[in-house]
């Protein structure tokens, strides 16, 4: 059986699930762009997403 990779938004989330027995392993995904509204003309490297990523 493989192990469910979680990917979060940030350490509390990590922690909440860790705490609530949440299985597998956990991507921390560190999200500088958190809070909005975001410049418009952004480079391809500041639009990856994580499943971009890990893929």
């Amino acid at each position: 059986m493989s192990t469910p990779l979680n990917i979060t938004n940030g350490d509390c989330a990590v922690e909440a699930m860790t705490r609530a027995r949440i299985l597998g392993d956990f991507l921390r995904w560190g999200n500088v762009l958190h809070e909005g509204p975001g410049p418009t003309d952004l480079s391809g490297e500041l639009t990856i997403t994580p499943t971009d990523a890990v893929c």
